[in-house]
């Protein structure tokens, strides 16, 4: 399978942060889409280190040429830590729980590569449980401003 995502995040005050999140991926016979949009907050750690909390609203939705389709909403809560590893690497382990039929728990583990201040390479790695183990990951260029 293969797909698109795109990943926004604002900070909309000091410690307040609005994001949304929406991916699809697809083959020649079926495809799975899902967005979620929320908002959290920011904790301080020291001068390299952040913590956030977040939650908001998650749809799922899947259809293949074998089934008939199938979309389920439902809220998520996300708590993650960043840390500056290096100059120019940004890596953070987060943990997000969606609160659907069968509910759905995701572990993280975000690497961001940065070339200057705007763009950077990024490389996420994620397990998630629900009726059965995903593995799965990330690669994409990141735009900061």
């Amino acid at each position: 399978m293969g797909g698109l995502y795109l990943d926004v995040s604002a900070q909309a005050f000091d410690y307040v942060f609005v994001e949304g999140k929406a991916d699809f991926l697809t083959r020649f016979s079926s495809e799975v889409d899902s967005w979620q949009a929320g908002g959290g907050l920011i904790g301080r750690l020291g001068g390299a280190m952040a913590s956030s909390l977040s939650c908001g609203a998650v749809n799922y939705r899947a259809d293949s040429d074998y089934s008939s389709p199938y979309s389920e909403r439902g809220t998520y809560c996300k708590a993650m830590v960043r840390k500056q590893i290096a100059n120019h690497w940004l890596m953070g382990v987060s943990y997000q729980h969606d609160f659907l039929d069968l509910t759905r728990d995701e572990f993280k583990w975000n690497n961001v590569f940065q070339f200057g201040s705007v763009f950077g390479f990024v490389a996420n790695l994620e397990y998630a449980d629900r009726d059965e183990a995903e593995v799965s990951y990330e690669l994409g260029l990141q735009f900061s401003f």
